[in-house]
């Protein structure tokens, strides 16, 4: 069968189409593929280790580390630089490999006193009045002793002992800093560091009884032991000291009587004669 011209050209055709076909996909098959663009990095801070709650970052490279992120990953208020971050304090405790991101950080100035606290401490307030307070002139950061005065007895004689020695005052009135140029303030309360005992006894003496806060130079770290006070104490003292006091003998006074100015005293007479000195005495009755 022989085939007309109109029909060789339309095999023809398809047989260019065909091998068309087959080459393009052998090179698309055949390319390799391109690699993606690189992703953008950018510096973060991660921690290194767990960061306990309201942990001061004095050194930020003792808690954190710098490494890089694809801008993808990152959050967008993570914090990249350790200067960034020295001196504020962490809201919460963080997890070792997380990203510092700026909600974890309290607003600069703005740190509670709690995070003044180091492990087993605690913060307590203590009721006090202006005669209980040294007048006033105790402010955040002074020292004093703590002197709890108490009715004991049948005739509820007061007794003054002190309970605690050396401790920090935090703030005055919820005010952990005075304005300068503040020299005495008056105020109702008090915010004290101390241990969980110490804050144990407090409770016991501010419940039955007073308290009054005795101020103590800064460098003075000396603890003193103290017996307590009461008038009847005081009284048994003072009569055990007459007690114990050996007899004086009676001390004889001898008054003497000046030198009467007319009375004749001693003379002593010198008489110097070519070079030659001569010194003649005179007995009292004998003087001029």
């Amino acid at each position: 069968m022989r085939l007309r011209p109109k029909m060789l050209l339309i095999v023809a055709l398809a047989v260019l189409a065909g091998l068309g076909a087959s080459v393009a996909t052998s090179k698309y098959f055949g390319a390799k593929p391109e690699s993606p663009p690189p992703l953008e990095e950018v510096q973060v801070l991660v921690a290194r280790q767990r960061v306990p709650g309201y942990t001061q970052l004095s050194e930020p490279g003792q808690w954190f580390e710098v490494k890089k992120l694809s801008k993808l990953e990152a959050p967008r208020d993570a914090i990249k630089q350790l200067d960034h971050v020295r001196g504020r304090t962490v809201r919460a405790a963080l997890e070792p490999g997380k990203v510092l991101q700026e909600a974890d950080l309290l607003p600069p100035g703005q740190e509670p006193l709690v995070a003044k606290l180091r492990e087993g401490e605690r913060l307590m307030s203590v009721k006090v009045t202006l005669d209980s307070a040294a007048g006033g002139f105790i402010l955040p950061g002074s020292r004093v002793d703590v002197v709890a005065t108490q009715l004991r007895g049948e005739n509820n004689q007061p007794y003054s002992k002190t309970i605690l020695q050396n401790i920090e005052v935090l703030a005055i009135d919820q005010q952990p800093q005075i304005p300068e140029g503040t020299i005495a303030k008056t105020y109702d309360r008090v915010t004290l560091r101390v241990t969980l005992e110490q804050a144990e006894l407090l409770s016991v003496y501010a419940d039955t009884g007073t308290l009054r806060l005795v101020a103590r130079r800064p460098d003075d770290t000396e603890e003193v032991k103290t017996t307590g006070a009461s008038p009847s104490w005081h009284q048994r003292l003072a009569s055990l000291a007459k007690e114990e006091r050996p007899p004086q003998e009676p001390v004889q006074v001898v008054a003497s009587l000046p030198p009467d100015p007319l009375a004749r005293q001693p003379f002593k007479q010198t008489i110097i004669n070519n070079g030659q000195v001569r010194v003649y005495e005179y007995a009292p009755e004998n003087s001029p």
